[in-house]
């Protein structure tokens, strides 16, 4: 398995752990679309390539880990998370 797919199951999994929320390729896409237009608040970076962004997704706000490098969600973060 590529590192992206590992990254992007990764997503999928807490997604629906921490949020209740099913990410389709549709819906990872549209994430990613709207973090890349400039939609999604910026919280922080967390390094070179890797930034944490607030998003809604089907009316519920997340926490999202976004890979700019391979334009991939690397994870979800609990809302509590600083």
């Amino acid at each position: 398995m590529s590192k992206t797919k590992a990254l992007v199951r990764h997503a999928k999994i807490r997604a629906r752990e921490r949020y209740g929320i099913s990410l389709d390729e549709n819906k990872m896409r549209s994430i990613v679309r709207k973090i890349q237009m400039g939609h999604a608040t910026f919280l922080k970076k967390q390094s070179n390539r890797v930034s944490i962004y607030l998003i809604e997704v089907d009316g519920q706000m997340m926490r999202v880990v976004y890979d700019k490098l391979r334009k991939v969600l690397v994870t979800c973060l609990p809302m509590e998370t600083k």
